[in-house]
């Protein structure tokens, strides 16, 4: 019978994750994820595989995580526009270690699995602002001056270049200003608070999201933790 193993599988994802988002996927080294880690080489690659599949598992957790806190406060929100706006706001507020999807451009060209998983996941995410957005537009607190999708294209490129210019060191001021700027173009004319059919956020008027799989059901407590 085999022995139950004596440590936390998520702690143990969590703690390569914080490696990952520091280092990247290539400046990552074996001994340095035994130190964070604080497992053995038998007991990592047992339990998680080589790093490869250790990085795509700590992705995984980190994918689950953002959708839950952009979904938190969309739906804490008075209405749409007020939750993308808190998301960024939340954005500005942690640490600059960045998104991990933003951080592995060079990964993508010599790694085929590698590419497709980060570009699964940037239309994923896509597709959801795509979603919400168009929700927005039917209740009148989102311009329909542009298409959603094309709404949410501008809301891609103003998140993941928020990731790289806060690694970068740009002043908060500066990426207050732009994120404050860019998140005009979702403002209906009058703005939202007087146009918007009060949603509430209600889930009756919204379709109710998949059921999570177990696997991915991480604590509310911890999803600021995977992405700070």
């Amino acid at each position: 019978m085999a022995r139950p193993r004596s440590f936390d599988e998520q702690e143990v994802l969590l703690k390569a994750l914080d490696v990952f988002r520091n280092k990247g996927f290539r400046g990552t080294s074996l001994t340095d994820l035994l130190a964070a880690t604080e497992l053995s080489k038998s007991s990592l690659y047992d339990c998680f595989g080589n790093k490869k599949q250790l990085f795509l598992k700590a992705f995984a957790l980190y994918r689950q995580a953002r959708l839950n806190f952009l979904q938190s406060h969309l739906e804490n929100a008075p209405h749409i526009r007020a939750g993308v706006e808190g998301f960024f706001q939340a954005l500005l507020a942690a640490p600059a270690e960045g998104c991990l999807s933003c951080s592995e451009p060079a990964v993508v060209s010599h790694d085929k699995e590698m590419g497709e998983i980060l570009a699964t996941d940037q239309a994923e995410l896509e597709d959801f602002l795509t979603k919400e957005l168009t929700a927005g537009q039917q209740l009148g607190n989102i311009s329909s001056a542009m298409s959603a999708r094309a709404l949410a294209h501008s809301l891609m490129v103003l998140y993941q270049g928020l990731q790289h210019m806060a690694r970068a060191g740009t002043p908060a001021q500066y990426l207050q200003e732009a994120v404050t700027g860019v998140l005009t173009i979702l403002d209906p004319v009058g703005g939202p608070e007087k146009n918007c059919k009060s949603d509430g956020r209600l889930q009756s008027q919204r379709e109710k999201p998949a059921a999570r799989t177990p696997s991915h059901r991480i604590k509310r407590s911890q999803n600021k933790r995977v992405l700070d």
